[in-house]
């Protein structure tokens, strides 16, 4: 089984510059401070649209995981 990285499709696929707003910014750069995310695993319960998730691997992660109700 190949590895899938869901922004190469749908939502992410056509923006070909990636903003986010200052609480989004805020959190990843807090959560970063305490648990470096770069060459692990990561887990984003709650992800929504996967915007931490999505910068976790802009930022090394290793592989992520997203879980959300919708």
């Amino acid at each position: 089984m190949t590895a899938r990285n869901v922004w190469d499709e749908g939502r992410w696929a056509h923006v070909d510059e990636v903003v986010f707003d200052f609480m989004t910014k805020y959190i990843f750069e807090h959560m970063t401070s305490l648990v470096p995310v770069c060459g692990k695993t990561v887990l984003e319960l709650g992800a929504g649209t996967g915007r931490l998730s999505y910068l976790a691997l802009k930022s090394g992660a290793r592989k992520v995981t997203l879980v959300d109700s919708s």
